[in-house]
């Protein structure tokens, strides 16, 4: 397994997400750890282990087995690095999105632009509706109220003419 091979599940959207299941690993790996060392000194070792959904489909998107040492610290090691350089796509919504719209939004974003990007989804309510995207080089404002704005000058000659008649 290496950075190349990776591939995200839709239900890790942002980055917030990434950190959750590094940490999540990192947890396990302590965990994993200390019962190694405890069964070397004879004592007996709690096999449970559970994970959230988001690190059970991480998991299984790349086929990798949490138990084992080496893919454990690879995939900790590499998890890194793509926190450190996965592309970020900033979303900035009108009302909270739920988990239904956050996907399609994510399944697109990693068709179209790239397979390992990470959002991070924020809430401004003086957009009134759509969306405001944000990449490192471009905007996308798909809000209502850039297209009010846009069509200012169109409601504007309207009433003028409306006016004008009366």
């Amino acid at each position: 397994m290496s950075r190349s091979d990776l591939a995200l599940p839709s239900s890790l959207a942002t980055r917030s997400d990434l950190q959750r299941v590094i940490a999540e690993i990192e947890r396990i790996d302590n965990s994993l750890n200390s019962a190694q060392i405890h069964e070397q000194i004879g004592h007996p070792a709690d096999d449970s282990l559970t994970t959230s959904k988001q690190l059970a489909d991480f998991l299984q998107i790349n086929d990798i087995d949490i138990k084992n040492g080496d893919d454990r610290s690879r995939l900790l090691h590499d998890a890194r690095h793509l926190k450190n350089t996965a592309p970020v796509i900033h979303v900035t919504f009108a009302t909270s999105a739920d988990n239904n719209e956050l996907t399609k939004i994510v399944d697109w974003v990693r068709r179209s632009v790239h397979p390992m990007a990470v959002l991070t989804v924020g809430l401004q309510p003086s957009l009134i509706g759509g969306v405001y995207i944000r990449t490192t080089n471009k905007v996308f404002d798909f809000s209502i109220r850039s297209q009010l704005a846009d069509g200012r000058h169109i409601i504007k000659r309207e009433l003028e003419a409306l006016s004008g008649a009366i």
